[in-house]
């Protein structure tokens, strides 16, 4: 009786063992459709869940999303980068127009003073003429326009003179001492202001104190 007992036990544990083992081979197993059957590789072939196939289909699409963020952002910094480096290029540009056309009302100044015609100067004077009266007259002021040609485009200037006042240089030293047909002894101040806009809206400013003493 004893020995039937143990040996039903002995028939149970084996058989609930071939299940276990039955069950395993189950969740390694991969069809193979070649063969029209199925073939055992529990070393290389992995079961996975419905819901684990769906969990690893959003890491996919979440790295997918996060790379064209990344994408997006460079792209987005590079015409960013491109764009300030063209503005800056056109300021500086703009900047010496600016300077420039300083520097030509400086010698419309000098050629009005010394007798001598500007039509050499490609200054285009207000409607009615006021160039001449800012040149002799005290707090008068002028508006002119130049156009400066440029490889991006023309620069369009602004240009307003105003003549502030006259001063008598000091004849102290030497290089000031009066004498006939020598040094001059009168200093004549102006200020010039100039705006130029080019392309694209670049805007430069320039302002200068000119002292003429010819």
């Amino acid at each position: 009786m004893l020995n039937l007992f143990q040996h039903l036990i002995k028939e149970i544990s084996c058989d609930a063992l071939k299940q276990v083992q039955g069950d395993r081979k189950r969740l390694f197993q991969q069809p193979d459709s070649r063969r029209g059957g199925s073939q055992q590789n529990p070393l290389s072939s992995t079961y996975l869940l419905p819901t684990e196939q769906g969990i690893a289909l959003v890491i996919a699409l979440m790295i997918s999303l996060a790379v064209m963020v990344l994408i997006i952002s460079t792209l987005y910094f590079v015409t960013q980068s491109a764009s300030m480096s063209g503005a800056g290029k056109r300021y500086a540009t703009a900047s010496e127009a600016a300077d420039g056309a300083v520097e030509v009302m400086k010698d419309a100044v000098n050629l009005i003073l010394a007798g001598e015609p500007v039509n050499s100067l490609p200054i285009a004077d207000n409607d009615p003429p006021c160039l001449l009266n800012a040149v002799f007259s005290d707090d008068q002021s002028c508006t002119t326009t130049l156009t400066l040609p440029g490889t991006v485009g023309d620069f369009n200037a602004s240009i307003v003179i105003m003549r502030l006042y006259s001063s008598p240089i000091p004849g102290g030293r030497i290089e000031f001492a009066r004498a006939g047909g020598g040094a001059p002894t009168t200093a004549i101040y102006y200020r010039i202001n100039t705006i130029v806009t080019g392309k694209g809206g670049t805007r430069a400013e320039t302002s200068a104190l000119y002292q003429y003493s010819g």
